[in-house]
């Protein structure tokens, strides 16, 4: 596939993404269109970089526009991503880039602005040529100065929403928010759990031959991260060359692991696709307990399935879930009330302490989400009680560093249902970074 071709159906994958369409779905569908891998790496790269940066190009359009920029937005998002080019992807030439560019804008906006990207980008490069220095650090400049105005360089040179970086700095402090804001703009490591039935010698030495330097987790002896970068594709063919093996954060693993440690009887993950913690738990959970994976999403509960096959010769559980799935949604759970030892409900919320896995999520998260996401988990919160027998355990988590998806939900469930106490066992919580 040619370079023009993957710079097209990578605008057409970020169009889509603004238009309220799931990244990782649009991009599943886009890379199974790419006969080589590279051409699905830089195509990956393409989309996940540009959304990642958006809000850092949208400060550089502004401020090298010599007059207000064309609002057609296809125009805007031709800009993005050749700024990603130009900034990021030392591996691509400026002239390059740019007249590739200018051709996307006169074959999918028409002529009219193609003056106005050519002549922006070419300003650019004329300023990163000056600065004979990365464009990274010679970008930094032109941002607003962190020492007099924090929160607006926070926001822009880091790429994240100005209400989110307030709420962090007045909830945590100058410091730790601009440390946040970094982390959350650091790779992802993949991280992976190799379940019981797999040998976690064997896997390792795997991993390490195919030159992908894992190293152990820091919360889980069966946890492995990855000190290499892997493409999607490798990432899939290898896992199905290791069908006792998931991917799930190291934050997933502990609380997998320390719910099944203490509960037992029926489990029921009411939010459970794509599977990775009820496939753990279903791995050592004891006795020879129901297992339930719900989901109200039918693309996702999907991917479960797919799971389910590929693990179930590791573990006969694992292929009973994926054969008994419920798609339905959790707050009108279709199960018996007040049965079930343990429930797991990982909810559904802003995502914000996993903005580095997810681009598109830091601008599709507003502060209005997160006061109707906390209704919505705490009517979870409420119905997951009710299923409970006595005894049972609620473990309730979030992918959330927010108080109203978190800390107001569980007040406000502990108001509404005086039979529930908090687990005497924990004495203090603990913030587990992605």
């Amino acid at each position: 596939m040619s370079l023009d071709q993957i710079r097209r159906r990578a605008l057409d994958v970020l169009l889509r993404v603004d238009s309220g369409e799931p990244l990782d779905r649009l991009l599943d569908r886009a890379l199974s269109r790419c006969d080589d891998p590279r051409d699905g790496g830089l195509l990956t790269e393409l989309v996940k970089g540009t959304l990642q940066w958006r809000g850092r190009y949208d400060h550089l359009i502004a401020h090298f526009a010599r007059r207000r920029p064309p609002g057609d937005r296809r125009v805007r998002e031709i800009l993005r991503l050749a700024l990603h080019q130009l900034v990021a992807m030392g591996g691509v030439p400026d002239y390059a880039a740019i007249d590739s560019s200018v051709q996307l804008c006169r074959v999918t906006v028409g002529q009219k602005p193609v003056g106005f990207v050519n002549g922006l980008l070419r300003s650019v490069q004329r300023f990163l040529v000056a600065e004979r220095d990365e464009p990274v650090t010679a970008i930094r400049a032109l941002f607003p100065d962190p020492a007099g105005e924090p929160i607006e360089f926070l926001s822009r040179y880091h790429s994240l929403p100005r209400w989110l970086v307030e709420r962090w700095v007045a909830r945590w402090g100058e410091k730790f928010a601009a440390a946040l804001c970094e982390h959350h703009n650091r790779p992802a490591p993949v991280t992976l759990h190799v379940l019981p039935t797999a040998d976690l010698v064997a896997v390792t030495e795997r991993l390490e031959a195919e030159s992908l330097e894992p190293r152990a987790g820091r919360w889980h002896p069966r946890a492995l991260v990855l000190g290499q970068r892997v493409k999607r594709p490798r990432l899939r063919s290898l896992l199905e060359s290791l069908p006792g093996v998931i991917i799930q954060d190291e934050a997933a693993q502990a609380v997998t692991a320390w719910l099944s440690e203490r509960a037992d009887g029926p489990l029921l993950d009411m939010c459970a696709a794509p599977g990775g913690k009820v496939f753990h738990m279903a791995a050592i959970w004891p006795g020879e307990a129901v297992i339930v994976a719900l989901d109200h999403s039918r693309y996702r509960l999907e991917l479960l399935r797919q799971s389910a096959v590929r693990l179930g010769d590791s573990a006969k559980r694992i292929e009973k879930i994926g054969r008994t799935v419920v798609l339905a949604d959790g707050r009108y759970p279709p199960v018996r009330s007040q049965v079930w030892g343990a429930v797991l409900l990982d909810g559904p919320c802003s995502g914000t302490g996993v903005l580095r896995r997810h681009p598109d999520a830091r601008w599709r998260v507003h502060p209005e989400q997160l006061i109707a996401n906390r209704e919505r988990l705490l009517e979870l919160a409420g119905a997951a009680a009710e299923l409970l027998r006595p005894g049972g355990l609620l473990m309730y988590a979030t992918c959330s560093l927010e108080a109203e998806e978190n800390e107001e939900v569980i007040a406000a469930l502990l108001t509404l249902r005086t039979d529930l106490e908090p687990d005497p066992t924990q004495a203090q919580h603990y913030w587990l970074p992605p």
